[in-house]
């Protein structure tokens, strides 16, 4: 596949991340392509820690042998459009030694086939990602391929309803390794206490809203809860990184870099007791020296991501969502 950032801001952007100061945040770079020669040689120049989010279309033979050779990095996802093709698996299973983890993304509901080519690779951690919740019983034999590796990650945009949805919830595998939902909207009373008959692990991503008071203690009290993201344009409320007592949080900010004043409230979270874990800023090109310098002073975990504007803005519905992989 061609590369389409070779000679473009990667190249410019070498230079400024060759300061000290970038050094000191771990850098992602999003790829809507499998990298070419020319990246992979450039992406072994960038300095500190850094990471690699790349989103792979029908893979050829030969996409599959590069992504073996990505240069060293913390953490490296892979995001498949597509379960692996049968011809494939002998590339997809070489990949999975260097690589031992990766989210396979579905619109619909994987099919037994599917999954089955996906364990068949030999991936150590799966992510299987579904745009929509399951409804019917028959649903549950793809899931049922799953164990303790995978996480299934619901990119709905909402939490499940009653009519169906839950009742097919509560038949998941009870060993898989846990259930991510990504909402719209902070969960009350009837999300809180549905998620608390679900005996996996659970992570939500909750996308474009702040919280009001009346919705922190409904998310204080669903058990399990083994990570929060928000995921905002804007600045939530000061208040929200105070009443999260204990609950491991992370921030994706989509646009612009937090002030100094909502920095602070999250620093004096930190001190007492709060489990702020990372600030994620996804257009980490548009940081000024300024800012950056507010971000070194902070002293929090920050993650700038660099993205090469192809299929992470195209396809925002299915490639927005923070996963952990830790």
């Amino acid at each position: 596949m061609k590369s389409g950032i070779a000679g473009g801001w990667l190249g410019v952007f070498l230079l400024a991340l060759a300061s000290p100061a970038w050094a000191a945040f771990e850098t992602t770079f999003v790829l809507s392509h499998t990298p070419g020669e020319a990246e992979l040689a450039r992406l072994a120049k960038v300095p500190g820690p850094k990471a690699y989010r790349v989103t792979v279309s029908t893979p050829s033979a030969a996409d599959l042998a590069r992504l073996v050779r990505l240069p060293e990095a913390t953490r490296i996802e892979l995001r498949f459009t597509e379960p692996p093709r049968q011809a494939l698996l002998p590339e997809f299973q070489a990949l999975a030694k260097q690589v031992p983890q990766a989210m396979f993304l579905f619109q619909d509901q994987p099919l037994v086939s599917e999954i089955r080519r996906i364990r068949e690779a030999g991936f150590a951690r799966l992510w299987i990602s579904v745009q929509q919740y399951p409804i019917s019983q028959g649903d549950l034999d793809a899931y049922a391929l799953l164990g303790p590796e995978s996480w299934v990650v619901f990119n709905t945009g909402r939490f499940p309803k009653a009519d169906g949805e839950q009742g097919v919830l509560l038949e998941f595998p009870k060993d898989l390794g846990g259930l991510q939902f990504v909402s719209t909207s902070w969960p009350r009373y009837y999300a809180m206490d549905f998620l608390n008959r679900l005996p996996q692990p659970k992570r939500l991503n909750i996308v474009d809203i702040s919280p009001s008071e009346s919705d922190l203690p409904y998310l204080k009290n669903i058990r399990q809860l083994d990570r929060l993201v928000v995921e905002t344009d804007f600045d939530p409320s000061a208040t929200l990184w105070g009443l999260l007592g204990t609950i491991p949080v992370s921030w994706l900010r989509g646009q612009g870099v937090p002030g100094a004043a909502q920095l602070g409230v999250i620093q004096k979270s930190i001190g007492n007791g709060g489990h702020f874990e990372k600030l994620i800023l996804r257009d980490g090109r548009e940081v000024t020296s300024t800012e950056r310098a507010r971000l070194e002073a902070s002293g929090l975990q920050v993650e700038l991501r660099m993205d090469d504007g192809g299929s992470s803005r195209r396809l925002r519905s299915s490639s927005r969502t923070l996963i952990s992989w830790e």
